[in-house]
């Protein structure tokens, strides 16, 4: 059952690029890679100017290992190891504070994941509190859920859930999410897709069709939950995918495939934004720039992709489904398609991410290559439907929905999705 929130702001401590996310020398793309190089380089002094403020007025370490963190609801966990970090945020594994013994795999406790947010000033302790209010909106197994949330100051008697800030006190905010130690990433690069040192095809593993479209599903419907909602994501793309494994598995002809888990909601917004004034353009195109990753960054959302008006308006719906096209190409062939360039042999380099590659064509595999037979002309034609450059005349989440299912409805009735080239 889903559950209205707040609504949404953007934030931007989680934005990571994928492989080598820079401009080309075109005039336009060196403008906005020094934009988004600048961006960064805020990102990482500020985000050095919270550990000091942290460390300064008794946040403790970024570390963190070994402390107990209590929530409202009562319950308390125990600070593990670092897994990862972002630009304010660190996370890491914890595990319930009673009972068991303690250490990786001890006790019989459960495992979670942990994310800290340093919070140097007002507004990102607002951005904290509207990502957690776009977590608490949805129940839904594609969706990650948050199991707590805290704000703790250096004020004595100062922490609470309310994110109510203490005059002179320095902020830290704590989210708790189920752990999840598989990541969409990891397993497609487990797959060898991208590398030069394999010799041929056979030593690749990609997803079957089946596989690929099943997970792909699963995003899918998630995205179309938060459409419902009046939502968008924003940054959907692999490394924003994890995978479950508990109870959420699909049997795909013998194999199973894992439920894929759609995170990192603090770049989320509303799914229409009025264009009235050249203002509201320039906001969008520097939020994107900040916020959504370049390789599955929608045309609309470049510096001179979209024109304002008194009845123009910017929907991030379809700028989803565009970052959905860029999602299901990884599934297939290991990356964005923006990022790679094919060989004749069918092997692929990685190649740098640029507003004029954004606009080119869809680049599959040479014809005839073995890369090439992968998959079928439907699940290739569905790429290109989202990846059209005309926003008004891009699939809808729903729309997109639907043409899944009936492809995989196709293949588990015993027919084939895959229409020959050439076929009507």
């Amino acid at each position: 059952m889903r559950r209205r929130g707040p609504p949404i702001v953007p934030s931007s401590w989680d934005y990571q690029p994928t492989f080598r996310e820079r401009h080309g020398n075109n005039r336009g793309g060196v403008i906005m890679g020094a934009f988004e190089l600048l961006c960064r380089l805020v990102n990482l002094l500020w985000s050095a100017l919270c550990g000091i403020l942290s460390s300064v007025f008794g946040g403790g370490s970024t570390s963190g290992s070994g402390r107990t963190v209590a929530f409202d609801d009562g319950r308390s966990v125990v600070v593990g190891r670092q897994i990862a970090e972002g630009g304010f945020s660190f996370v890491f594994e914890a595990r319930d504070a009673g009972g068991g013994g303690g250490g990786r795999g001890g006790g019989g406790r459960r495992l979670y994941a942990l994310k800290r947010i340093n919070c140097g000033d007002e507004d990102i302790v607002e951005q904290c509190r509207k990502e957690a209010g776009v977590h608490r909106t949805f129940d839904h197994p594609n969706l990650m859920s948050l199991l707590g949330m805290k704000f703790e100051s250096s004020s004595p008697n100062a922490s609470s859930s309310s994110g109510r800030r203490s005059r002179g006190s320095a902020e830290t905010c704590y989210m708790l999410f189920p752990y999840m130690p598989h990541s969409l990433r990891e397993d497609i690069n487990r797959r060898r897709l991208l590398d030069d040192d394999v010799a041929s095809e056979s030593h690749r593993r990609p997803y079957s069709e089946r596989e690929a479209l099943t997970l792909f599903a699963g995003v899918v419907d998630a995205i179309r939950t938060m459409h419902d909602a009046d939502l968008s994501h924003r940054d959907v793309k692999v490394e924003n995918i994890l995978l479950g494994d508990e109870g959420g598995t699909v049997r795909t002809k013998g194999r199973g495939v894992k439920t894929p888990v759609l995170m990192d909601f603090g770049s989320a917004g509303p799914s229409s934004v009025p264009l009235r004034a050249r203002s509201n353009v320039l906001r969008i195109t520097e939020e994107a720039a900040q916020h959504t990753t370049l390789p599955y960054r929608a045309p609309e959302l470049f510096d001179g992709g979209v024109r304002h008006g008194p009845d123009v308006a910017l929907d991030y719906g379809r700028a989803d489904v565009w970052s959905l096209g860029c999602l299901l190409f990884a599934l297939m062939y290991g990356s964005s398609p923006f990022e790679i360039e094919w060989r004749a042999d069918g092997t692929v380099r990685i190649v740098d991410c640029t507003h004029l590659k954004v606009l080119g064509p869809v680049p599959f595999p040479p014809s005839g290559s073995p890369a090439d037979g992968r998959y079928g002309e439907e699940a290739k034609d569905l790429v290109r439907w989202m990846l059209n450059q005309a926003r008004g005349e891009r699939p809808t989440s729903e729309d997109v929905a639907e043409r899944v299912g009936r492809l995989l409805g196709a293949d588990a009735g015993g027919g084939s999705s895959r229409k020959k080239k050439g076929a009507v």
